[in-house]
């Protein structure tokens, strides 16, 4: 799912951030794990053997892994302002 928000009107700050501080809340070894693929990907970056799309990829690679994903977006959205 992507949401634009360029002009604040629905979070205040960068929703990407947010989005992985309340899931390292609630998923902290899930959101682990998508941070060490990521180093690998940014180490491979180092050597021009990857890009940054793919580094974002490897971070929220968690997401694939929540059940109910739809009412967890929901909470998120819900309780956004607090994280």
């Amino acid at each position: 799912m992507n949401i634009y928000d360029f002009d604040d009107t629905i979070f205040s700050g960068d929703s990407s951030v947010k989005f992985v501080g309340y899931s390292l809340v609630r998923h902290p070894f899930l959101v682990f794990w998508s941070f060490i693929k990521a180093i690998k990907e940014s180490i491979k970056l180092l050597f021009k053997k990857s890009n940054f799309g793919l580094i974002k990829s490897e971070i929220f690679s968690f997401v694939k892994s929540i059940k109910n994903l739809d009412e967890y977006m929901s909470n998120y959205v819900l309780t956004s302002k607090r994280y």
